[in-house]
């Protein structure tokens, strides 16, 4: 019962995350159903007359990067942890580890609730580093997935808009299950990244900011993050589609 309660504290901390990689699964599950039809072209709302327009491979391709880099790193940061605790992990847990590694968000999750279990029921007396763990795995996920698929998921719904001629097309187009998914996809993302960077920085700082600096240091990154954004959009829109990705 101390553990549940204990882990589902953690999967409390880790869900924001969580949410942002499940949310760009899905829309990576969208596009893979048309990644064989080649006329199906995103936003599939848009003319497709219009050169801004992306193929469903590259939109497939565009949103299995940024997934397939974070799992890459997510394997060596698996390894770097088993390295370090190489004389209290078997053969077997070691083998689990590495073949789960592009699910480390969870992984940490598990591993933060049992190292805070042992502490609580007195059979460890050192500290650990299941938050720093657990932080770096939040970088990872935010330096990967989240810096990369919001450029993606807003020029679609910016070009969603950008196609309709008045307020009833708008409404009628976006109301959609895959356009809010993809609105919620950019805005975790968007928002993980300060969040994120945030924590590690109040986390160095021994947590001895006060609640107008952390949310003042939390708006600037924040701020960073959305011109960041727009300028690779405004970038994507003033010089069109000239090549292809896949």
């Amino acid at each position: 019962m101390i553990y549940c309660s204990i882990f589902v504290s953690y999967t409390i901390k880790m869900s924001p995350a969580s949410f942002d990689v499940g949310t760009d699964t899905a829309l990576l599950y969208q596009y893979g159903t048309d990644f064989h039809n080649l006329t199906v072209n995103y936003p599939k709302s848009c003319p497709t007359s219009s050169k801004l327009l992306i193929s469903a491979r590259e939109a497939f391709c565009w949103a299995l990067g940024p997934l397939i880099l974070a799992c890459v790193i997510n394997l060596v940061e698996a390894t770097s942890y088993l390295k370090k605790r190489e004389s209290h992990i078997n053969i077997l847990l070691k083998t689990i580890i590495v073949i789960l590694s592009p699910f480390w968000l969870i992984l940490v999750c598990m591993i933060g609730a049992y190292e805070e279990l042992n502490k609580r029921l007195g059979q460890t007396t050192t500290e650990g580093d299941a938050e720093k763990t657990i932080l770096n795995a939040k970088m990872i996920e935010v330096s990967t997935e989240a810096s990369l698929q919001p450029i993606l998921q807003l020029y679609l719904f910016l070009l969603t808009l950008s196609c309709q001629s008045d307020v009833s097309d708008v409404y009628n187009t976006c109301i959609t299950v895959w356009t809010i998914i993809q609105v919620l996809s950019f805005l975790s993302s968007m928002l993980s990244i300060p969040r994120t960077f945030t924590n590690v920085y109040v986390n160095n700082q021994n947590e001895m900011m006060s609640s107008e600096a952390t949310i003042s240091y939390f708006s600037f990154l924040l701020m960073g993050v959305i011109s960041r954004i727009l300028i690779f959009e405004l970038l994507a829109f003033l010089s069109g589609k000239k090549h292809k990705l896949c």
